[in-house]
Order: C-alpha cells, then structure tokens, then sequence
C-alpha cells in the first residue's frame, strides 16, 4: 500500500505541529517529520505538499492528529490482513481468507478516498464529505470483518487466533481514529449521510 505525496505531508505535518517545541527550527522539524514519514511508509514527501497542509495542521492539531491515526491505522490494517491471510491459508480456514478479502477491500477504498482527501488538503480546499464517507465505510468493512473472524475459525490455531485477536486492536485505534476526525471537524456519521448509530451497527 502506497500512500499519496498528499497523505503523506498530512503525516509529516502530524508528527511536526502536536510534538515540536514552538522555539523548534521549523525547517529542521520539517525535515525531520519527514524522514520519519519516509521510515513508515517508505514514500516520498515534498515540501511543498508539506507547506500547503501546514495552517489547516497548526489550526486543528486534533484533526490532524486523528487523521494520522487512521493513515497508520490504514497502514496496520493491510499489514494485519496479509499475515492472518497466510496463516489463514496454511491452516485450511477459508472462512477467514474469505473476511480477509471483505476487509482488504474495505482498507484499499478507505485508501484510496484518503488520498482524495490529502489531495485536497494540498489543493486548499475542503475534502468532499463523500470521500469522508467512503472512508468512514471502509473502516467499518476492514473492522467487522476483523471481528468476525474467531467465529470463522474451522481449524483452531493459536498464531492464527493472537494474530486476529491483535488485528482487533488496530481496528479499535482505527476506528477511534476515524472518529476522531469527524468530531474535530464538528460532524456526525448523519453529516455524512450515515446513520447515527453506524459505528456500532
């Protein structure tokens, strides 16, 4: 999974505005956010991506800070899936590959309206609330395949089991991740179209 140049000054400018001193050069936080982001996702950022998010970041460091969660969280998931995919895989349980296919199609279109978002952040405008949304449903999809899958289990095995049961926790920062954004910004699942109680359904 490779995140936009766009996403990835959202991360840069995460790690910069929340956790640098104020007296801070700011062109080496700058710099050294970025090497951080390069080391997590091993993609590229430019300054002026990184320049173009900064006063939405310094403005709303809550936001910025729960969209950094759900990109790492974005993150995990996909790295999650693909190992219980393969343990899922040597073990016979094709319940569980089959939940794996449902939540990495949910990551990889909560990927993909992410990097929507981060473009339009780069782009000074306002992210749409139908990228929003299909983020939102993505992480719900990857998260209740997720839960779904000690029941999926046909062939007990303990590695299989830690690795779901450890799956779920970076589903729960996900999901408090993708929360978070919305309360920063002062919106609702029904601002976006969804039902009030659709984090829990």
């Amino acid at each position: 999974m490779r995140f936009s140049c766009a996403a990835v000054s959202i991360l840069a400018l995460a790690s910069t505005s929340y956790a640098a001193p104020v007296k801070r050069d700011f062109l080496g936080a700058i710099k050294g956010a970025a090497t951080e982001v390069g080391n997590l996702i091993n993609s590229n950022a430019t300054l002026s991506g990184i320049a173009g998010t900064a006063v939405q970041s310094i403005e709303n460091p809550q936001l910025t800070a729960a969209r950094l969660t759900v990109i790492k969280g974005l993150s995990d998931a996909q790295t999650a899936l693909t190992q219980i995919n393969s343990q899922a895989n040597a073990t016979g349980n094709t319940g569980v590959t089959s939940l794996v296919a449902t939540g990495q199609t949910g990551v990889t279109n909560a990927h993909a309206a992410l990097n929507s978002i981060g473009d339009a952040l780069v782009s000074g405008t306002t992210p749409s609330k139908d990228d929003q949304k299909t983020v939102a449903v993505g992480i719900k999809a990857v998260r209740d395949a997720v839960n779904q899958m000690p029941a999926a289990i046909t062939t007990p095995d303990s590695t299989l089991s830690s690795s779901i049961t450890a799956a779920q926790g970076t589903m729960q920062s996900l999901q408090n991740g993708g929360e978070g954004v919305l309360s920063a910004q002062g919106l609702t699942f029904a601002d976006l179209g969804l039902p009030d109680d659709f984090a829990t359904s």
